[in-house]
Formats: C-alpha cells, structure tokens, sequence
C-alpha cells in the first residue's frame, strides 16, 4: 500500500475545503495522486464549466488542487497550494511563436495566477499558487472559493482564443479579435 506524503494538516485543509465547495454546489472529489514508487499525495479535484457564448455546448475542465510538496520547512510553516487546470493538448505543428505570444499578452493582463506551456506534454494550462497557513477558517475558505470561481470567469473568457491558436492554428491577432476582452489585448 502506498505510503500518502500529504502532512495530515494539509489534507484536513483540502477535506474541509471539499466540504466548504460541496455546500455551494461544486462537482469535487479528494483523490490519491501517484507520486513515485510507494508514495502518493492528497489532490482536491474541482470541475469548472466554462461553457459560454464562444465555447458552446458543455464545456468542462478540472482543476487540481495540492500541496507542493516538502516546501514548509522554508516557509516557516506555511504550504503552497497550487491550483492548476489542464486546459488543453495542443495540436502537434502549433506555432509556438503565436502560442507564446498568446500566452504572455494573456498573462500581462491576468487578473490572477498565469497561463502556461508544458512542452513534454504539449499541453496549455493555467495556475495559481497561495500561501496557506497551518490555521484556516471558514473565512479562508470563502476566499479561496473566490479565487477558483474568478479562475473559472479567467477560463471561459480566454480559452476559445486559446483553442483558436493552440489547435486551429490562428494567429494571436486573430484569436484575440473575437474575444469579449479584444479591445485590451488588440491594438
């Protein structure tokens, strides 16, 4: 049996947060995440809709909640949670000179966290990291709530112009014309 790595303050932060999200209504589950040989850690996985005018249809993605493992000792106690949505694999002959375009216009502008580019893995996505005391409350969890639904406003506002670069091979000009924001990313 797998040994989980999470400390037991951690993954009672992410049992009590499951609660918080299930009480408004959230799609959540806590999973064992493999981590090396015998080992595995505690992840809050959350769905997010990003369905909308642009992306018709049911549209979903999963944000993965967890710690960073081993980092307390440097933080005087306190943990990285790091919130990451995989969002998308790319196609195979993307112009990653329009992707990266993409991606740093996106993240100038970012309310919170950053998009990104995973190059083993092809894949497009978005993180957001916060710094977590051993002692929360309802309070914290409110707050963190909030983040994961501005994440998802972030998603469902960028993603099609994304998927427009990323899979159907537009340039970022174009991606970007078509995107409720256009007027703050074209010039």
């Amino acid at each position: 049996m797998a040994t989980n790595i999470t400390p037991k303050h951690q993954q009672q932060f992410l049992q009590d947060f499951l609660a918080y999200l299930k009480e408004l209504q959230y799609s959540t589950a806590l999973i064992e995440t493999p981590a090396g040989e015998d080992h595995n850690y505690s992840t809050l996985n959350i769905v997010l809709d990003i369905s909308s005018e642009m992306l018709q249809g049911e549209n979903f993605l999963q944000m993965e909640a967890a710690f960073l493992p081993q980092v307390e000792d440097d933080l005087d106690g306190q943990s990285i949670l790091q919130m990451m949505v995989p969002i998308l694999v790319a196609d195979e002959n993307v112009d990653k000179k329009e992707l990266f375009a993409l991606i740093i216009k996106l993240n100038t502008f970012m309310p919170m966290g950053s998009f990104g580019y995973w190059e083993e893995q092809n894949m497009i996505y978005h993180k957001q990291n916060n710094i977590i005391g051993k002692k929360t409350d309802a309070e914290h969890y409110a707050t963190y709530e909030e983040q994961v639904g501005m994440i998802q406003y972030v998603l469902t506002s960028f993603v099609p112009s994304i998927a427009a670069v990323a899979i159907d091979g537009a340039n970022m000009q174009k991606a970007l014309e078509d995107n409720p924001f256009a007027r703050v990313f074209v010039s």
